[in-house]
């Protein structure tokens, strides 16, 4: 058995807002877990799941009740510290016509890769603690990894 992490970075932002998704597997030994970092402005959090709700399909990585691929972010998140829900639609997707990795590109063995921007909009809000968090995307930006 290897070590590995596989993740995908999503970005959204618009002029005042920025989210930052991050849904992962991580293989140690025997033991497989999944994780969705989610970024804000206001915090950060980590939500760890167990390895066996996560699925890939295509172009597409769900995690529980949680998708994340080429037409969009769903989220579904029910924890008692943090909950998040929405969903933020992408329209069609455009190739970069630069690398944003500069220099590191040419680093052999590098698994960090940019693919697409796209322009469309969705909703997603956020309850933690005593403060709640609204954000509407009308002009997000994404770059799997």
């Amino acid at each position: 058995m290897y070590e590995f992490f596989y993740g995908w970075y999503m970005k959204c932002q618009s002029e005042t807002q920025t989210l930052a998704v991050i849904p992962a597997v991580h293989q140690t030994g025997k033991k497989r877990t999944c994780s969705i970092q989610i970024i804000t402005d206001i915090e950060a959090w980590t939500v760890e799941l167990p390895g066996d709700v996560f699925r890939q399909r295509k172009k597409s990585i769900f995690i529980g009740e949680n998708r994340f691929g080429e037409y969009g972010i769903r989220l579904a998140v029910h924890r008692p510290e943090l909950i998040v829900k929405g969903k933020l639609n992408f329209g069609s997707l455009s190739p970069l016509r630069y690398n944003i990795m500069g220099p590191f590109a040419f680093v052999p063995f590098m698994e960090c890769r940019v693919f697409y921007r796209f322009q469309k909009g969705g909703h997603i809000l956020f309850a933690f603690e005593t403060e709640r968090a609204s954000f509407e995307y009308e002009y997000p930006v994404f770059f799997p990894v």
